[in-house]
């Protein structure tokens, strides 16, 4: 498109103004109007699908016509010369203009030229301003340019990249010429270490992984500056210059090449839909924003994935195709000339066939017949490396690309392949550097086609951060850091690593767990399907394959067991115990869920989670060692064979108190259900007995309890129990940004309540501090004497800047009952995006319909609350009735939502798709 020969002719017959003055009116409308006339034609044509790459192309060669015409003609060609040059720096000078990037313009000079620099400040630039263009301008002469350039490394390579838009080639040429003399000079190895540290940086601030949840598509990993700094490590190093010249000069093969190509393209595309939503250059791509992306995309729902969740499929291949190019070309930029491959070394030692030198393996020089004379050895050199300590050559894992046309049906079903294969998982503190490794180089999508169907998926009805196919290396990757944990329950952990019996069916039931999440069925049962068929293909038979079906199936189990049901109920480990069967079935479950939630996503393993699942995991242990005798319902202390465990409990009890309350201790307890004696230690038990004295001379005991090993705090309050007293408790923590973890409610015949919390400061995840507690007793203790209005606290809370208020967007929201893991309370699920006053709302609404709370669970995971409360009815009863649970459910979903009835959920329609997974 000639957009000069479109411009001239739009303003044939209208006086150009020249710098020096003259009415510009007419020459501004007519110009302004040309402008938006060819944005619009782009815009149109981005919407109807034309591509990223071609429409910055054509953005940029309107920008370009409009300033060459305009700064030529209002100069009338004064100061020409051979010395000077208009310079497009930035990403104007490499031709990325977006529709709402700034221009950056440069004119460099090695003479005078006061009309020129005339024509630039006093017409163009605010001639651009008014046509509505950002303009960033210089006025630099060759001497003062090189300064700059030598002190700052960011004005070096914009000047580097710097492209001629009016002048002469030969001076621009030159001035280049001396840049890198200047830059050899310093080093260009210093250059390289320079633009790392300033990617080191973006990554800091913007997220260093390429599956971030709202990444920045310029910043982040992934983005357009990974780009960037790849191609200023090897034009720093070689003089490359673009993509094409990296590919022509063996960098890239045609294949990585194209791969590039889409992917800068596709990125392009989404930032100009970014530039077009908000009319400013927004680069980070909000929840919000990802979904009205992919409507305009026109993405569609397809087996069970929304479009939201394919755009950012697409997305992170893309990504991942940009943030591997930033890494292969600084590699690349460490050698002194632009070789695709490593050279052979000289010398080294032969093993397998194997040359071993510079702590790398490399392949024989014959290395593709070696392959074709027997394909195995694909993954042979795989379990070799890994066994040895030492990476595979870069040129070796070259030619096994090249070689993965071998993996065929045959090779699937190779007992030899096979053998390979189980023997790297069989290596824990190994096996996800090495499967990582397969899968970067497409060795594992060809090997299981069923992990090509789960990479760069994304699930938006989960807590993952990470696309299904990452989270599934980050939890083989887990493996390895089992021996630095520190949490509570880890040394289980560990001592179970180095005991299973057989870890490469751990190890195979973690890579397999979640495949099913590439159907639209419950991906327990389809990954189930999916690892019974990978079993029969590897010839798996017996107790092997038992155990992988039971993993896979289970994998789930004892997570959601542990965070959202009451482990304190005997018949809950009762019928888990049944279930695993054997201490190292429940072993190896272990290991599994622990590797499953610690990759969910940063930061997603604590000591909440960790202690959580440490008690369930030595309750049902016990339950193993010594089961009580049959017949017993689990509700009573004696009735289950579990008395004596709870008598000589009981009896503890009395060695924190003095002798004279030894009756007060008994009274205590026959106020109280057996569940409270289960749900608390003998000090604890002491300690509320204290609390409840207090309560003569006033209404309320509360106390905060350090639990220096944790990182959350333990808060009990006793009070006289009445109609919405967990509600205002609620509201008040919430209102003081504090998070419920745990809330167990438990209230004597005799009226007393003890409600036990565990609970962490929002702000940071932490414990509270006794400045923190300070404040928090201080409201509570007028909350509940009625001198404070929790609505009010909520509402001052939400309009502070501090509030924890987040964005509502394709979160799940449902109200779900079970009434048959419990055998005295009807559970009830809640799933909703997190909101300030969550909790105080759901609990009100429990208050208003007359409904008794025992035990709350409350879980939060990416701004997705999943709460789990444990209820009764007016006479302490289940609730079964169908039209009572149907009010229950609609109530609960008006108090849902609330305060943001604009927060209705993407995902809401797709509760057949939950099954509790997460």
């Amino acid at each position: 498109m000639d957009y000069l020969y479109d411009l001239k002719n739009a303003l044939a017959g209208t006086d150009v103004p020249s710098a020096g003055g003259g009415d510009r009116s007419l020459f501004l409308l007519k110009t302004k109007a040309f402008v938006s006339e060819k944005k619009r034609d782009l815009m149109r044509m981005h919407l109807e699908g034309m591509g990223g790459a071609a429409v910055v192309a054509r953005y940029t060669g309107l920008a370009d016509a409009l300033i060459s015409f305009i700064f030529e003609k209002s100069s009338r060609g004064a100061d020409a010369c051979s010395r000077s040059g208009l310079i497009a720096l930035g990403g104007y000078g490499r031709k990325e203009l977006c529709f709402c990037s700034d221009l950056d313009i440069m004119l460099l000079h090695d003479g005078p030229l006061q009309q020129s620099m005339e024509t630039l400040n006093d017409f163009l630039v605010p001639f651009l301003w008014d046509i509505g263009f950002t303009v960033g301008h210089s006025v630099r002469s060759v001497d003062e340019a090189l300064r700059l350039a030598r002190n700052d490394d960011v004005v070096l390579t914009s000047m580097l990249e710097g492209r001629l838009l009016l002048g002469n080639s030969d001076f621009l040429a030159s001035f280049k010429q001396q840049l890198f003399a200047q830059l050899r000079a310093e080093g260009i190895k210093k250059f390289i270490r320079v633009k790392k540290r300033e990617r080191a940086q973006d990554y800091r601030e913007a997220g260093s992984e390429v599956y971030h949840s709202e990444p920045n598509i310029k910043l982040t990993a992934g983005g357009l500056r990974d780009y960037h700094t790849g191609i200023w490590a090897v034009l720093a190093q070689f003089g490359l210059k673009s993509l094409s010249e990296c590919h022509t000069e063996g960098l890239l093969t045609e294949d990585q090449f194209l791969r590039i190509e889409r992917a800068l393209d596709f990125i392009w595309r989404v930032r100009n839909q970014m530039h077009l939503d908000g009319g400013a250059p927004h680069d980070v791509l909000t929840l919000s924003r990802q979904e009205k992306i992919a409507a305009v995309f026109g993405y569609q729902p397809t087996r069970g994935a929304l479009p939201v969740e394919l755009f950012m499929q697409d997305y992170y291949s893309h990504a991942h195709e940009l943030h591997h190019f930033y890494e292969e070309m600084l590699r690349l930029a460490g050698f002194s000339r632009p070789v695709r491959q490593q050279e052979r070394p000289r010398g080294g030692r032969m093993d397998h066939g194997l040359k071993i030198a510079r702590r790398r393996v490399f392949l024989p020089p014959d290395d593709s017949q070696w392959f074709r004379e027997d394909p195995p050895r694909l993954l042979e050199v795989f379990w070799y490396s890994q066994k040895r300590g030492i990476m595979l050559s870069e040129s070796g894992l070259n030619s096994i690309r090249n070689n993965l046309v071998l993996i065929d049906d045959n090779f699937r079903s190779s007992p030899v392949a096979r053998d390979y294969f189980l023997a790297i998982l069989a290596d824990p503190s190994r096996v996800g550097a090495t499967i990582r490794q397969m899968s970067e180089i497409g060795l594992l999508d060809r090997y299981l086609p069923e992990f090509a169907q789960i990479r760069n998926l994304v699930r938006y009805d989960s807590f993952h951060q990470y696309p299904v196919h990452e989270h599934t290396l980050r939890a083989l990757e887990t493996l390895a850091v089992v021996p630095q944990l520190k949490e509570l329950g880890t040394d289980i952990l560990k001592g179970i690593l180095t005991e299973v019996k057989d870890p490469a069916i751990v190890s195979l039931a973690i890579l397999l767990h979640d495949f099913g999440k590439a159907h639209e069925a419950s991906h327990v049962t389809e990954g189930t399907k999916i690892a019974e068929a990978i079993a029969s293909r590897f010839g798996l038979n017996g107790s092997r394959l038992h155990t992988l079906n039971f993993l896979v199936r289970n994998h789930l189990k004892m997570a959601h067991l542990s965070q959202y049901r009451d482990i304190e109920d005997l018949a809950i480990i009762r019928s888990f115990a049944a279930e695993v069967g054997s201490i190292e079935m429940m072993n190896m479950l272990y290991l599994l869920t622990f590797a499953d939630l610690y990759a969910v996503r940063q930061g997603s393993w604590n000591d909440w989670k960790s202690a959580l699942l440490y008690h369930l995991y030595q309750r049902t242990k016990q339950m193993l060692e010594e089961p009580p005798s049959a017949g017993g319902d689990g509700t009573s202390a004696g009735g289950d064979g579990m008395g004596i465990w709870e008598s000589a409990k009981a009896r503890a009890v009395n060695q924190y108190l003095p002798k004279k309350e030894a009756s007060e201790v008994r009274r205590h307890l026959e106020l109280l259900s057996d569940r409270y004696l289960r749900a608390f230690t003998p000090k604890e038990i002491a300690e509320h007995i204290r609390m409840i004295a207090t309560l003569k001379s006033r209404n309320t005991a509360l106390k905060c309890m350090a639990l220096p090993q944790y990182s959350f705090s333990h808060i009990v309050i006793c009070t006289r129990d009445r109609l919405g007293l967990f509600a205002d408790i609620a509201g008040t923590f919430a209102a003081q940004q504090i998070s419920i973890l745990n809330a167990s409610i438990f209230t004597r015949s005799d009226g007393v309540a003890i409600d036990s919390f565990y609970v962490v400061d929002a702000r940071g995840d932490r414990p509270l501090t006794s400045t923190k507690w300070a404040q928090v007793k201080d409201h509570l203790r007028k909350v509940l004497r009625g001198e404070r209005d929790v609505k009010r606290l909520l509402q001052s809370a939400e309009q502070s800047p501090r509030s924890l208020q987040r964005t509502m967007v394709s979160l799940r929201r449902g109200v779900y009952f079970d009434n048959h893991v419990s055998a005295t309370h009807t559970v009830i699920d809640i799933e909703a995006p997190d909101r300030v006053g969550l909790l105080y709302d759901i609990a009100s609404t429990f208050s208003a319909m007359g409904l008794n709370l025992s035990v709350a669970k409350i879980t939060t995971d990416v701004r997705q609350a999943h709460d789990a409360f444990y209820v009764t009815d007016e006479n302490n009863k289940k609730i079964v009735d169908p039209l009572r649970l149907q009010e229950i459910e609609e109530r609960l979903e008006e108090a849902l939502e609330r305060r943001n009835p604009a927060a209705a959920s993407l995902l809401i329609s797709r509760k057949k798709r939950r099954v509790n997974e997460r």
